[in-house]
């Protein structure tokens, strides 16, 4: 009883720390380390005690959460407009897909030479899971190129674990542009004039 007759009195004599509530975000892992943490930095000069909540999935599960009222927003891709009624959506960017490796890779001690995509095959790669737009692109983007993705690609939606074999191998890394990006900013990795 005294501890809530002590917080009534911090709330009415304005001592009480304001409470905000939490904001809760669901996003792809492609995006989650880009776009989206540049948002929750910006979100957090502006509010700082605001509470954030990310949870990361595929789309499926991205509207999924919308419609069920446990996400508030979602960072994802376009789907199907059957599985988007009900829900508002605003275009953010178009995303181009990025070849990144270590910088001492043979390939980016080239300097920015081109390589072409066929000299990417020579090479363990790194791309997004099937089934995913991403991994879409990644097929089409070797078919315009009469080429074909080889099956021993290691296959992942996890940016952190596709980050951590493009660092430690000759890996090369197929994968949209966001979530590379600071690593790119900070030349941790280098993006391949392919």
């Amino acid at each position: 009883v005294t501890q809530a007759l002590e917080s009534a009195a911090a709330v009415l004599t304005g001592a009480a720390v304001p409470t905000a509530p939490t904001l809760r975000i669901a996003a792809l892992p492609t995006v989650a380390g880009g776009l989206l943490v540049q948002a929750i930095a910006r979100l957090r000069e502006r509010r700082p005690h605001a509470g954030i909540s990310v949870r990361i999935g595929d789309n499926p599960e991205l509207l999924a959460w919308l419609k069920s009222g446990e996400a508030d927003v979602a960072v994802g891709r376009m789907a199907e407009p059957a599985t988007m009624q009900g829900i508002s959506f605003e275009l953010l960017y178009a995303e181009s897909l990025a070849v990144v490796t270590r910088p001492q890779h043979p390939l980016a001690i080239a300097g920015n030479k081109p390589v072409s995509p066929r000299t990417l095959l020579d090479y363990p790669l790194v791309v997004p899971g099937t089934g995913t737009a991403p991994r879409h692109d990644v097929e089409g983007f070797f078919a315009a190129h009469g080429a074909v993705l080889p099956a021993g690609a290691a296959e992942t939606q996890s940016v952190s674990v596709a980050r951590a074999l493009t660092l430690i191998s000759d890996a090369v890394w197929i994968t949209p542009q966001h979530p590379v990006q600071l690593d790119l900013d900070r030349r941790w990795l280098r993006r391949l004039n392919v």
